[in-house]
C-alpha cells in the first residue's frame, strides 16, 4: 500500500470531473473574471528570479472573457491536493492573456501570472537619493506595491546613492543585495 492510496480515488474523481464549475476539482483560480476553469499550468521558480506560471484555461464558447479586466490584475490560482483542503496555492498578477483555440464547447486561453514585483521591471529610471538610508529609498521605489517590510538591524543613511539608467527591479535587487 503506497501512500497515495488513500488520496487516489479523490483526487482521480476530482481530476475527471465533468462539470464545467471550479467545484470537485483539484486545480482552483481567483480572478476577477467569471466563467475561466484552470485545466493546467506551468511554471518556471528559482532563487533571485521572479517567478512566472503559464496557465491553461478554457471557458465555453458563450461566455464572454474581457481581457482588459484580467491583465494587470490579482490573480490566485493552486492545486487542492486533498479532501481535508490542503492546498499549494500562488498568488501574483496576470501579466499576459491570449486566446489561441476554439472548439466546439470552449475556448481555450493562456494566461501568465507573475509576481508584482515584476512592475518594477518595466520602468526603467535615473535619479539621486542623498541623505537617505537604504530602507526609506526601498520604499520608495517599492511604493504602490502590496509589501510589507519586516526589518531587522540598524541601516545607516548613505550620502549618495544613484539609480542610472536601471529598472527599479534591477535597483531595488542590487540595494537588497549590497545591504544582504
Amino acid at each position: 500500500m503506497s501512500a497515495w492510496d488513500p488520496i487516489l480515488p479523490s483526487f482521480t474523481r476530482r481530476l475527471m470531473a465533468p462539470d464545467y464549475s471550479t467545484e470537485h476539482r483539484y486545480l482552483y483560480l481567483d480572478t476577477p473574471v467569471e466563467g475561466l476553469l484552470l485545466t493546467g499550468f506551468t511554471g518556471h521558480e528559482a532563487i533571485s528570479e521572479l517567478f512566472y506560471f503559464d496557465l491553461d484555461l478554457r471557458a465555453t464558447n458563450r461566455t464572454n472573457i474581457e481581457f482588459d479586466k484580467l491583465l494587470g490584475q490579482k490573480t490566485g490560482f493552486g492545486l487542492e491536493v486533498s479532501d481535508l483542503g490542503d492546498k499549494r496555492p500562488f498568488h501574483g498578477i496576470a501579466t499576459r492573456f491570449t486566446q489561441f483555440a476554439r472548439d466546439k464547447e470552449f475556448t481555450h486561453y493562456r494566461m501568465r501570472v507573475e509576481p508584482q514585483f515584476w512592475l518594477l521591471t518595466q520602468r526603467v529610471r535615473s535619479r539621486i537619493f542623498q541623505h537617505i538610508s537604504v530602507i526609506d529609498i526601498l520604499k520608495k521605489v517599492l511604493d504602490g506595491l502590496d509589501v510589507a517590510f519586516e526589518i531587522q538591524g540598524t541601516f545607516h543613511s548613505r550620502d549618495f546613492c544613484v539609480q542610472y539608467r536601471e529598472s527599479d527591479f534591477d535597483f531595488a535587487s542590487r540595494l537588497m543585495e549590497e545591504e544582504g
